[in-house]
Parts: structure tokens; C-alpha cells; sequence
């Protein structure tokens, strides 16, 4: 039966199961002001990195039988790192919001600017090497 990966917090794997993508990631910590609003600065994340997001309800009360619901509208990136994509083993070139193309124009003005308004941040890496070099033993974990 094929049906859509989930994800359950109780059963834990200490074991990568992507390779991750060569080049530099959103330190980690509160990056609230990355997400705030659209534009080309991000929060660049790789393989088992998750972000936690919290909303405060507010205080105005809903009138009798209505529901609140909650609506994130998300501007992302996704890279399959597909052996066969170009530059898909690689976390750039990092898109940019009037971006044409992708790859975009190498050496172009935004590109150059992506990159300076990302490099405050950028500052953690996933080890390539350590995925296909791995010890066999590492397994899966419960959570108690």
C-alpha cells in the first residue's frame, strides 16, 4: 500500500535516511525574523530539520457555533537533491524572489544579493561524508 509519508515523534531514527545537500544551513535557534515576511531573506533547512511555529489566539471571542481555524501560507524552495537535477546535491544557488530561471544567471545582481542578505545566518553544515560513511548500528529509537 502506498500512501503519503508521516511523521510520528514516538518512534525516533537516529539514522539519516537522505544524504544531505552540500553548503551552508540556517543556524539553529528562533528565526522568526527569516519567516516574518516574503522576501529573499530565509531560513534554509536540510534533511530531519523541522520548524516549530506558534500563533496566540486572538483575544476577540467567535461568535456562537463558529470555528477558528488557522491558515500558513508558505513561500518555500524545495530541493530534490535528485542525483540526475541540476546542482541537486547542493544547497545553492539559494532562489531569490524575481528570480526568472533556475539555475539563475550566474554572477547576476540577484544572486550576489541573495547571498549577502542570507550570510548572516548561514552558518551550519551537514557532514556529506558521514551519511554514506555511517556505522551500520545505528537504529531506530523509541521516544519514552
Amino acid at each position: 500500500e502506498k500512501t503519503p509519508e508521516t511523521y510520528d515523534y514516538q518512534e525516533v531514527s537516529v539514522t539519516p535516511r537522505w544524504p544531505p545537500l552540500r553548503g551552508e544551513l540556517t543556524r539553529r535557534g528562533p528565526c522568526t525574523d527569516l519567516i516574518r515576511k516574503w522576501d529573499d531573506r530565509m531560513v534554509v533547512i536540510g534533511a530531519g530539520d523541522e520548524i516549530v511555529v506558534r500563533f496566540e489566539l486572538p483575544n476577540d471571542p467567535i461568535p456562537e457555533g463558529w470555528k477558528r481555524d488557522f491558515i500558513i501560507h508558505s513561500v518555500g524552495w524545495d530541493k530534490d537533491a535528485d542525483l540526475n537535477t541540476l546542482a541537486g546535491q547542493s544547497i545553492g544557488p539559494l532562489p531569490f524572489k524575481e528570480m526568472k530561471q533556475y539555475p539563475p544567471v550566474e554572477g547576476g545582481s540577484g544572486s550576489r544579493s541573495i547571498d549577502q542578505l542570507n550570510r548572516d545566518h548561514l552558518s551550519r553544515s551537514q557532514s556529506f561524508r558521514s551519511f554514506w560513511y555511517r556505522q551500520e548500528s545505528a537504529t531506530s529509537s523509541s521516544v519514552q
